[in-house]
């Protein structure tokens, strides 16, 4: 391989060499925040932003910490499961506000599906009640003409399609990162509000180095995946 410096406009992200100098000390997962992609939405606050006006649209899918439009396609690379409570909005919600914290604001996480909160609080009740905490699919992803990878959660309504994209995956036999998807978005409407969700659709297999580059980041990465933290996870799409 080429120690080529690839420059930031290149890679849409932070500037990358094959061998980086000045990082001898042992960097760790947990000692990074990884960039995901984001769904904007009309709350989103890139669309409250003045400075920001008509760059954004519902539906356009951004990375986090560029804050640039996200190409379509992409490759999975891992995938895991982690669950959040988050205090609700509303201050006269009595039983799912907590005063302790600020409306909105994260009262757990937890990525152990034996966790007792994750039992007792991440499940529907016996009368249909609906969970408390929050499941999110997430998925280390590659995408295309970026160097740092960036994390896809699902949840909520879009957790179906992280469903379909899990499926997908196990189901064909492949590696994780055998084949490539386009990442996308719909509208939906729901409890008088329209909203954004993603949508997952098959492009076909990688090629030889795209599947070389994924595996690099899957042992890379994969072996402390219970310790990856996500940029802005208290940004929830619907």
């Amino acid at each position: 391989m080429s120690n080529e410096i690839v420059k930031p406009e290149d890679a849409g992200c932070l500037a990358v060499t094959t061998i980086q100098k000045g990082f001898e000390s042992p960097i760790h997962p947990e000692d990074l925040i990884f960039p995901r992609a984001k769904l904007i939405q009309g709350l989103s606050p890139e669309m409250q932003d003045v400075e920001s006006a008509g760059k954004y649209r519902v539906g356009m899918i951004i990375n986090s910490l560029t804050k640039e439009e996200l190409p379509k396609e992409f490759i999975r690379i891992f995938f895991w499961k982690i669950w959040v409570w988050f205090n609700s909005r509303d201050i006269k919600d009595e039983e799912n506000f907590d005063p302790h914290f600020k409306p909105g604001d994260i009262i757990w996480t937890s990525n152990d599906e034996h966790d007792p909160r994750v039992v007792e609080q991440a499940c529907f009740g016996s009368h249909g009640e609906k969970p408390k905490a929050i499941t999110f699919f997430n998925f280390m992803a590659h995408f295309t003409d970026i160097t740092t990878p960036l994390v896809i959660s699902f949840s909520k309504t879009s957790l179906k399609a992280g469903k379909q994209l899990l499926s997908m995956a196990k189901l064909s036999g492949l590696d994780m990162w055998g084949c490539k998807y386009n990442l996308t978005s719909t509208m939906e409407s729901g409890a008088g509000a329209t909203f954004a969700i993603y949508a997952v659709s098959l492009v076909g297999r990688v090629t030889p180095e795209e599947y070389n580059l994924c595996e690099n980041l899957w042992s890379n990465f994969s072996p402390q995946v219970k310790n990856i933290k996500v940029q802005d996870v208290s940004d929830v799409p619907f």
